[in-house]
């Protein structure tokens, strides 16, 4: 994101937009921490500056592209042709049919407004899950950012050049076998010690005709704590 200075009054209207606090007033204009923008666009598209101030860069560099691909939904991320962070296909999976029975798929929800992350933080999980997806015969989803960014396959290590970006949120997301999921939340558990962020893990399973969500049974008998979202398919959408 750009300040135009000859258009910006220093009013500070636009503080309060950044939901990880990198504008601030010098010099009676305002002025973006750049090291620390997650190119969310917010002040941008809120239009909450009366001069009009705000920009967009017509020719980001590649570290901006893949800051705005996690933290602006309105961007498309030029290697998968998705826009957003995640792929939609766990939540229309009706549809797609890319989990099937006796599956379960994850998203491992990295960061939230007002606290960020960073990539090496998203890399320290990826890499906790990497051998255990290859022992299981699985990978990450592959039309998703954070796949794309997976330099080594065996251990799941990121491109050292963008370790250091902070970005709003990213999605890990791949499949399982329902009777790897504790394995998999134990796992996710025991690596929170180490990273300097939060993230929540969706689980998202195929309901048979009996109408039993069986993940949920599995979890709450190992004491974990369920919180029940429906994303149901209203029949809009066909299978090609």
């Amino acid at each position: 994101m750009l300040i135009r200075e000859d258009r910006c009054t220093g009013c500070g209207n636009c503080l309060a937009s950044c939901p990880v606090a990198c504008i601030s007033i010098k010099d009676s204009k305002a002025v973006i921490d750049h090291d620390n923008c997650i190119e969310c666009g917010l002040c941008y598209r809120l239009t909450i500056c009366p001069a009009d101030a705000f920009a967009r860069e017509t020719e980001p560099d590649s570290r901006k592209t893949v800051k705005a691909t996690l933290s602006d939904p309105l961007t498309e991320y030029g290697v998968t042709g998705i826009t957003g962070r995640g792929t939609e296909e766990m939540k229309t999976n009706d549809v797609t049919e890319k989990i099937g029975y006796g599956e379960v798929g994850i998203c491992v929800d990295v960061g939230r407004p007002n606290v960020g992350t960073f990539l090496a933080d998203v890399e320290k999980l990826v890499m906790a899950l990497a051998p255990l997806l290859k022992e299981k015969g699985y990978w990450f989803e592959q039309d998703n950012p954070v796949t794309s960014f997976i330099q080594d396959r065996v251990t799941g290590k990121f491109h050292p050049h963008i370790l250091d970006i902070r970005v709003m949120s990213a999605i890990i997301e791949f499949r399982i076998p329902l009777d790897s999921l504790v394995q998999v939340v134990n796992l996710l558990e025991e690596e929170s010690q180490n990273v300097n962020t939060v993230f929540t893990i969706g689980v998202i399973e195929r309901i048979s005709e009996s109408e039993e969500i069986v993940s949920k049974k599995i979890l709450e008998k190992n004491g974990y704590r369920i919180s029940e979202r429906g994303k149901i398919n209203l029949g809009l959408g066909k299978r090609i």
